[in-house]
């Protein structure tokens, strides 16, 4: 089993995964952090700094480390069934 902690200021989600992950519930603005850090951090986009100062800055790790997009990939599924790899 791995573990993928994603961190935004003081919000911090640690997900257990084995090899596929669903994320289900009543809770839509976690679910859309969630989802919303994880494609940020395979768009290999950067803390700005206004993100810095204000407590925004993101990281995510998987097993502790720091993601490599080289070795991951994110697949996003839409609901119409449109497979985006980004």
């Amino acid at each position: 089993m791995h573990r993928i902690t994603l961190i935004k200021g003081n919000n911090k989600y640690t997900i257990d995964i084995n090899n596929i992950k669903f994320v289900v519930g009543d809770n839509e603005a976690t679910k859309f952090e969630i989802y919303q850090l994880l494609k940020s951090t395979f768009s290999k986009l950067v803390n700005s700094d206004y993100a810095i100062e204000f407590g925004g800055k993101h990281a995510a790790f998987f097993d502790d480390k720091p993601f490599d997009s080289k070795i991951w990939r994110f697949y996003e599924i839409t609901p119409f069934l449109i497979l985006k790899v980004i």
